[in-house]
C-alpha cells in the first residue's frame, strides 16, 4: 500500500464527511483512510461509520479524547501504507488528482519527505486574503527542512510547517520514532516538523496545493489566547530556538515569540507572574528579535514600561489601531 491518510476526528460533524469524501474521490486509489475519532460527543463517530460502510479503505479508530497529537499518532501506530498524508478533519484534500501527482513525485524522486502548498479558506469556502505559498516555477529538491523554512522566510512567508503540508516515508517516523508530542495543546505541527529535521536529507518542495485548509473556523485553538496556549507557545517557541543553529530561523522565531507576549497583559496576576519568570529566563529570545517596525514598538515599550505594562500599552496600541 502506498498512503496512509489520517484523518484526526473531534466534534467536527459538520465537516468530517467532506473531508472523507475528498479523499474518496482519489484518481489514485492505492491508499487506506485511517479516521480517528478522538472520543467525539457530537454525530460526528455516527457519520465516520456511516462513510465507512460505504468503503472498506477506511479504517475507524475510537479512543479516548486525547487531543489532536494523540488521534494522528494513533494512526501513524496502525498505519500500512509506505508514506503518511496529513489532513485534518475540518479540511480537505484540494482536488482529486492530490494523490495522483504525490505519486509521480514519489516515482521519480523517492523522496524522504515532500512538502506542499495548501489554499486557506473560511468556513464558507471562501479564500481570505493570505499568501501561503512560494510560487515556484517547478519542484525543487533540497537537502533540510531548514533551507526550505529560510526559502519561505526569505520570501517574508510563514514556513510550512503544517502537518497537512508534509507527505513523509513512514520509515522515517518509524526508525527515528518521531511521533506528535501528546503534551502539548498548541504548536504540534511546529514542533513535529523541527523534530523531524535532523533526520531527513531528501526533500521536495513542490508548488502542488495538497490541501483547502478552513482558516480560523469558529472553535478553533487558533482564535484562542488562554493562559495556556500562551504558556504552551512561550515553551514550544523557546525549546525550537534552542534546537536550531541556523541564524534567519532563530531571528524568526523570536519574532513569533515576542508576538504572544502582549497577551500576558490579559492573564490573571498570577499567571502574569509565572508568564513573567519565563521570560525573564528567556530574554536572549526576546533580544534576538529582528529590527523591524513592530518589533521596535515592542521593545521599547518593554524597556520604557517593563514587560508587563509595556505589554498593557501594545495591546492598547493594537485596539486602537483596529
Amino acid at each position: 500500500m502506498q498512503f496512509s491518510v489520517i484523518i484526526p476526528a473531534y466534534n467536527i460533524e459538520k465537516y468530517v464527511a467532506r473531508s472523507i469524501k475528498s479523499v474518496l474521490m482519489q484518481t489514485y486509489t492505492n491508499f487506506e483512510l485511517i479516521v480517528v475519532n478522538d472520543g467525539s460527543t457530537d454525530n460526528t463517530k455516527r457519520i465516520i461509520e456511516k462513510e465507512a460502510q460505504k468503503d472498506s479503505r477506511i479504517v475507524l479508530v475510537n479512543k479516548k479524547n486525547g487531543g489532536l497529537s494523540s488521534a494522528r499518532n494513533a494512526g501513524i501506530l496502525i498505519s500500512k501504507g509506505n508514506y503518511i498524508v496529513f489532513l485534518d478533519g475540518d479540511d480537505k484534500l484540494h482536488d482529486k488528482f492530490v494523490l495522483e501527482k504525490i505519486q509521480r513525485i514519489c516515482i521519480k524522486k523517492n523522496p524522504e519527505v515532500i512538502v506542499g502548498g495548501m489554499k486557506a479558506v473560511n468556513s464558507e469556502s471562501k479564500a481570505p486574503n493570505i499568501n501561503l505559498n512560494l510560487q515556484l516555477k517547478k519542484d525543487i529538491a533540497m537537502d533540510s527542512l531548514e533551507k526550505i523554512c529560510n526559502l519561505y522566510i526569505a520570501n517574508k512567508i510563514q514556513p510550512p510547517w503544517q502537518a497537512f503540508r508534509l507527505v513523509i516515508r513512514k520509515d522515517i517516523i518509524k526508525n527515528n520514532n518521531v511521533l506528535f508530542n501528546e503534551k502539548t495543546a498548541t504548536q504540534e505541527d511546529f514542533l513535529f516538523f523541527f523534530n523531524l529535521n535532523k533526520y531527513v536529507h531528501k526533500l521536495i518542495l513542490t508548488n502542488t496545493i495538497f490541501v483547502d485548509y478552513t482558516f480560523e473556523r469558529p472553535g478553533s485553538i487558533t482564535l484562542s489566547m488562554s493562559f495556556t496556549n500562551l504558556k504552551n507557545a512561550f515553551t514550544n517557541f523557546s525549546y525550537v530556538y534552542n534546537l536550531i543553529n541556523d541564524k534567519s530561523i532563530r531571528t524568526f522565531l523570536a519574532n513569533r515569540f515576542c508576538d504572544y507576549i502582549p497577551y500576558i497583559a490579559q492573564l490573571k496576576p498570577a499567571e502574569q507572574k509565572e508568564s513573567l519568570a519565563f521570560l525573564k529566563e528567556n530574554k536572549e529570545i526576546i533580544d534576538n528579535s529582528g529590527e523591524n517596525f513592530k518589533n521596535c514598538i515592542y521593545k521599547y515599550c518593554w524597556k520604557i514600561f517593563g514587560l508587563k505594562y509595556g505589554s498593557k500599552v501594545i495591546l492598547s496600541i493594537k485596539g486602537f489601531l483596529k
